[in-house]
């Protein structure tokens, strides 16, 4: 299956936007500072419930999914995918218990499948309402005109196709993590051994003479040596990239 297109409603400040995706290629996503870019990316994350916090036991989260001017509010927030078919959908897909609820509607859901196979496409909406501005139980549905959809058991079938999508996975930007000055003077007070190890480690890899120590010394006013720091930070920041590279390939893996 491949994730086609979302349309997101009501999402904290996002009203209604629908991202198109493009197969084997990348999507760019240009917008001013504050004009909801993470929260776009944010939502689309929240359209796959394995992301969900186990932790949230006050529902922080989803309070936060409510447009925050509208304090009563009682308009759910959505976010809906559609989902390119490239394999047949049939009853296997689905735990044998979650079947068996069917029971009489058994041939009512088999029309449903071939309905979508023939389509070759499912568009499913995860739904948050909120009542009072308050967030309740979420729950998944189809977007369909088939009958089948009007059975409350078709959201669970929901749920469970969206448990066989591709996993969304979302990157904070790295500014977010990493401080835009690390001090390596260990007698400042606002010096974090634990940055000062992974830049020393760095050097350390990238040759086993190097330290953060031992590149000061390149400054110092009695035996300066400039270009020897230049150098010796340019092989740093290779091993850095390398391993990044590394890593990510790892990753796709």
């Amino acid at each position: 299956m491949i994730y086609k297109n979302f349309k997101i409603e009501n999402f904290k400040g996002i009203q209604d936007v629908t991202i198109n995706l493009i197969k084997d290629d990348l999507v760019l996503l240009l917008g001013l500072n504050e004009s909801g870019k993470t929260t776009i990316l944010k939502a689309i994350e929240t359209f796959d419930y394995l992301n969900d916090s186990e932790t949230d036991s006050d529902n922080s989260f989803f309070k936060a999914i409510r447009n925050k001017a509208d304090v009563n509010s009682n308009s759910p927030a959505k976010i809906t995918a559609t989902i390119q078919l490239i394999q047949e959908l049939t009853s296997n897909w689905f735990e044998n218990d979650l079947i068996k609820s069917l029971e009489t509607q058994k041939p009512l859901f088999d029309e449903f499948l071939k309905d979508l196979n023939n389509s070759k496409k499912i568009i499913i909406s995860r739904v948050i309402p909120f009542k009072n501005g308050n967030p309740q139980q979420y729950y998944y549905e189809f977007i369909s005109d088939h009958s089948f959809v009007k059975n409350k058991l078709s959201r669970e079938f929901a749920k469970a196709i969206v448990k066989k999508c591709p996993y969304i996975i979302y990157f904070e930007d790295f500014k977010d993590r990493i401080p835009e000055r690390i001090i390596t003077t260990k007698t400042n007070e606002n010096f974090n051994p634990d940055w000062y190890d992974i830049i020393d480690g760095l050097f350390y890899n990238t040759d086993k003479d190097f330290s953060i120590e031992g590149f000061k010394k390149y400054y110092s006013k009695k035996n300066l040596r400039s270009n020897d720091a230049q150098t010796v930070l340019k092989r740093v920041n290779k091993t850095l990239n390398k391993s990044f590279s590394e890593k990510w390939k790892e990753f796709l893996e």
